[in-house]
């Protein structure tokens, strides 16, 4: 009888038997180790909780007993399916000085959101060694901003300050590009001889694209009413066009006079023979020295009174191929009395 009480004694404090675990939680999962404590803080344990936990709270525990250091529980089998994904506890082994959980994230995107493990050991020895502490808590959230306080009152405007330095002189921009100007080339001045032509020379080799002649102070030797005509050469020396391919357009006072098909260019007309009834004006030609088709004169007459001033405006062409060398001018009869020519060039 003595015998069977102390058996049940003994079978008494084996089921009843109660246990204190500690804990510790670490972030994962991916695949890879996950280092639990140095087994300085794992003592010989008679029972070993090793838990993984999604952010939802699931879990999947896996229960170990008699675990001592130097161990090495191969756990290729086992996997957590209650929570999202596959998670699988590869091995755990304890080291000379470090304990070790290797794992892999079976399926999903590489890592479980929000999910840790978390050990619990039991020590065999009732009041073993104390735990390392457990890692600080996440840090709340931040609280929300309070009330705006009320705008304060306008202070009074300060008194302006003095007038500071002028600042230093910029430095010089770039040098421009080179500007052009008309050079004067020549010039004729007619007095007291009666003269029947004005010419003037263009060079093949000349390095302007443009031509202007200035006129002035013209009036006729002896006949009242005449008009003043221009006209074109080449070659050299000048042999002067009088074929019918000079056109010109004619305008006074809003009246148009066209002088087509004809030997020179009409430029003016009414010239006087009185020294107080003068004519004056210019004409440009445009790229003479390289024209190989039509080219083009412009310009304009005014005939001036003692009492009235008579303007005329005229365009002018000539049809043909030609590399102009010279120009001329005249009147339709007689002679020059008076007249002052100047010719200019344009690059």
């Amino acid at each position: 009888m003595k015998k069977l009480l102390f058996i049940f004694l003994i079978l008494g404090s084996l089921f009843c038997k109660s246990q204190t675990y500690s804990c510790k939680e670490w972030g994962c999962c991916g695949s890879g180790f996950i280092q639990l404590l140095p087994t300085t803080y794992i003592p010989t344990m008679d029972e070993f909780i090793c838990s993984l936990y999604d952010s939802s709270g699931n879990y999947s525990s896996l229960f170990f007993s008699n675990i001592v250091t130097g161990d090495n529980l191969l756990l290729s089998s086992v996997s957590s399916p209650s929570i999202a994904g596959t998670f699988r506890f590869n091995s755990l082994y304890f080291t000379s000085s470090d304990a070790y959980l290797m794992t892999s994230y079976i399926s999903g995107s590489g890592s479980i959101p929000g999910g840790f493990v978390k050990l619990c050991y039991a020590p065999s020895s009732p009041g073993g060694n104390t735990g390392p502490t457990g890692t600080t808590g996440a840090t709340g959230a931040t609280g929300s901003t309070g009330f705006t306080g009320a705008t304060g009152v306008t202070g009074i405007t300060g008194f302006t300050g003095i007038t500071g330095t002028n600042g230093t002189n910029g430095t010089n921009g770039p040098v421009g590009p080179t500007g052009y100007s008309w050079s004067s080339l020549s010039s004729v001045t007619i007095t007291g001889t009666a003269t029947q032509y004005v010419s003037f020379t263009l060079s093949y080799t000349s390095s302007f694209s443009y031509y202007l002649i200035m006129f002035g102070n013209i009036t006729s030797a002896s006949t009242v009413g005449v008009s003043l005509f221009s006209q074109i050469a080449y070659g050299f020396p000048p042999i002067f066009i009088t074929s019918s391919l000079y056109s010109t357009e004619f305008n006074h006072n809003g009246s148009e006079t066209n002088v087509n098909s004809y030997s020179k260019w009409q430029i003016s007309t009414n010239i006087s023979t009185n020294i107080n009834y003068i004519t004056s004006g210019y004409m440009y030609l445009y790229n003479p020295v390289n024209s190989l088709g039509f080219m083009n004169i412009s310009g304009e007459c005014i005939n001036s009174a003692a009492s009235s001033v008579t303007k005329y405006d005229y365009t002018g062409s000539y049809a043909g191929s030609v590399l102009v060398t010279a120009i001329r001018f005249s009147l339709s009869s007689g002679n020059f009395a008076t007249g002052t020519f100047s010719l200019y060039g344009y690059p």
